[in-house]
């Protein structure tokens, strides 16, 4: 429950954790760091992070995930 938890406090901050942000890069050249494109060819990396694959839960463990993150999630001010 607790990867669920984080995923529902980062879609909060309008980041979804489960979506690959993994990109190639061209590694030298005039084009050094630039997304890759096969059409100059040449060296590459990839950077990023392939995304989490969440465990399944059943809905009510769902619910308790986001709960949890909207407490985290609660400007502090607002506990006080």
């Amino acid at each position: 429950m607790d990867a669920w938890q984080w995923q529902q406090l980062a879609l909060l901050h309008g980041r979804d954790l489960t979506i690959s942000t993994m990109r190639a890069y061209h590694d030298g050249g005039e084009r050094d760091g630039q997304f890759y494109d096969s059409d100059f060819g040449g060296g590459l990396y990839a950077a990023g992070d392939e995304g989490l694959e969440l465990p399944n839960i059943c809905e009510a463990q769902r619910a308790e995930a986001a709960k949890r993150a909207q407490a985290i999630y609660q400007p502090v001010a607002s506990r006080c």
